[in-house]
């Protein structure tokens, strides 16, 4: 039961996955043949990099994101920084989302980066 969240919190990043693996290996196959100013080859790679970028972001650990989830279930629903996350998460991502040059940002395009690398994408960037 205390897991059950923690599965369902992990479908949104691993749908982004599928999705940006699919429109990223389609890129590599046809965005040479297509040229870089070609609508299909510009619709790709903004696919990739926004899955890549939600995948990245929902993993975070602040509340209302799955990673919250991820870390409760983790870290139990009675653990006082959960229950600082459930309180204040929001407020806290709201600060984050309009701080320009937050160290999440930097996070989220490392992680972009790294799971653009892993995934035998990384040329793309």
């Amino acid at each position: 039961r205390r897991w059950g969240p923690a599965f369902v919190a992990f479908a949104g990043p691993i749908s982004n996955i599928i999705l940006l693996v699919i429109a990223g290996y389609t890129l590599l196959a046809v965005g040479p043949t297509l040229g870089a100013t070609n609508l299909l080859t510009i619709f790709l790679f903004q696919l990739v990099y926004l899955n890549a970028a939600l995948a990245i972001f929902n993993l975070i650990p602040v509340f209302p994101l799955d990673g919250s989830h991820i870390l409760e279930a983790v870290v139990g629903g009675g653990n006082p920084l959960v229950q600082w996350m459930q309180r204040y998460g929001p407020f806290l991502l709201i600060a984050l989302l309009f701080i320009p040059n937050n160290p999440i940002s930097r996070v989220i395009v490392s992680g972009i980066r790294g799971l653009l690398t892993v995934l035998g994408l990384g040329g793309l960037l």
